[in-house]
This record gives structure tokens, C-alpha cells and sequence, in this order.
């Protein structure tokens, strides 16, 4: 009866201590996804760049306000997509169990990246702040010339078709007539989001300009038609 007794108690210390390591809290699985995701990026930084071109940026949810990328190559795809499948499962484990309140965990900001570079022989994900003035200044040129003449080759038959788009540069304000379609926007406000992200990084960069004082005209008031060019109208 004793020895009955003992095992019956043996299993129910048991089936205690094994519900409570499935039951765990959303700060311990998140903690365990942190951990998993730590793993990740060791994963990526345990090789060499080697033929960068091949690499590819994974965007991931690091938590339930934050996306973060990670440089992955082919060579270690297999194993990062099984870790990847870990942390994903343990992330909307504590995000189901996390009953406190976020202003939203699908409409997230993501965070802007500029592809991926070689530094100090390992990949990684190149953001703004790899950037100099310099730099900087110079993605800055290169876009706003390709924000510009984005739309160049796209007729200009009705007015409603278009909306008016504003950009910094230096201390004035650039307008460009966009296509109001958002099929024809979404490559354009991709190079924009990178335009703006590049201009705030600036004026951090460059004391000068964050005490300049604006000299922009007037806002346009529309977009017409002319000779099948769009053209502001002031």
C-alpha cells in the first residue's frame, strides 16, 4: 500500500512539474524566443561574406511592436529556417498568452533597409546608420533624381489621375506630380520611404541643417493636364 502510495504521489509531482514546463509565462517564452532569435543570428554571423550577391534580407517579428532583418545565405538556409520556425512558434505562443494591451500587432512600422553589405568580413544588414554625411548626401541626390522622373513616361490625360508629392531637400521643399493609382504609387513611395528615412538620418549628421530656416513657396494647389505632361499649379 505504501509503495502504492509513493508512485502515485511520484506521478502526480511529475504531471505537476511537467504542466507547469508547458505552461510557461509570456515573459519566459518570450525570453525563450529572444534566446532563439539570439541563435539566429549567430547562425548568420558564423560565416564568412563570401559572394554577397547571394545573401537575401529575412524580415522577421522580433516582438509584438518590433520587425527586425537578418543576412541569411543559401549555405545555412536549411538550418535557419528550422530555427526561424522555433522562435516564430514560441513568439505567437507568448503573443497569445500576453493578454496586455498594444496599440496594434499586425499594422507595424517597418523599419527601412538599404540591402546588404560586407563589413568586417561577415554579412549584414546595412541601415541608415551605416551611412555618413557624405554617404548620406549622396543616396540623397540619387533618389530625389529618381523620385522625380519616376512618372516621366506615364501621359498625363486626366488631372484627377494626379496627386502632388512633397520632398526636403537642404532647406526647401521639391513638389513632384504622382499618379494618385496606387498600383503605379507603390515602387515610388518604396524610394520615397528611403528618401525620408535618408533626410531625418541627415539632419541628425549635420548640425546646419536642423537650425535652417525654411524657404519654400507656396504649396501647389493641383495638377493639370498639358500637352499630356502633368504640370503643378500654383
Amino acid at each position: 500500500m505504501k509503495i502504492y502510495r509513493f508512485f502515485t504521489l511520484s506521478f502526480l509531482v511529475l504531471t505537476i512539474l511537467s504542466c507547469k514546463k508547458d505552461h510557461l509565462s509570456y515573459d519566459e517564452l518570450y525570453k525563450k524566443a529572444s534566446e532563439k532569435y539570439q541563435e539566429m543570428h549567430l547562425l548568420t554571423q558564423s560565416i564568412s561574406c563570401g559572394d554577397i550577391s547571394k545573401w537575401y534580407v529575412d524580415t522577421l517579428l522580433l516582438d509584438p511592436t518590433t520587425r527586425g532583418y537578418l543576412p541569411v545565405s543559401p549555405t545555412i538556409k536549411n538550418k535557419y529556417d528550422l530555427l526561424k520556425k522555433e522562435h516564430t512558434n514560441l513568439l505567437t505562443k507568448a503573443m497569445d498568452a500576453d493578454d496586455r494591451p498594444y496599440p496594434n500587432f499586425v499594422s507595424l512600422h517597418m523599419p527601412v533597409h538599404f540591402g546588404i553589405i560586407c563589413q568586417n568580413g561577415f554579412a549584414k544588414v546595412k541601415t541608415v546608420e551605416d551611412f555618413n554625411t557624405e554617404q548620406t548626401r549622396t543616396a540623397l541626390t540619387e533618389r530625389s533624381e529618381t523620385l522625380q522622373h519616376y512618372f516621366k513616361d506615364k501621359p498625363c490625360t486626366a488631372a484627377s489621375d494626379w496627386i502632388v508629392t512633397g520632398i526636403k531637400k537642404d532647406c526647401s521643399q521639391i513638389w513632384i506630380p504622382t499618379i494618385a493609382n496606387q498600383t503605379y504609387r507603390n515602387g515610388f513611395y518604396a524610394i520615397l520611404t528611403e528618401y525620408n528615412t535618408l533626410y531625418f538620418h541627415l539632419t541628425q549628421l549635420d548640425k546646419e541643417l536642423q537650425n535652417c530656416t525654411p524657404n519654400s513657396g507656396p504649396a501647389p494647389k493641383s495638377v493639370r493636364c498639358e500637352n499630356n505632361k502633368p504640370i503643378l499649379v500654383f
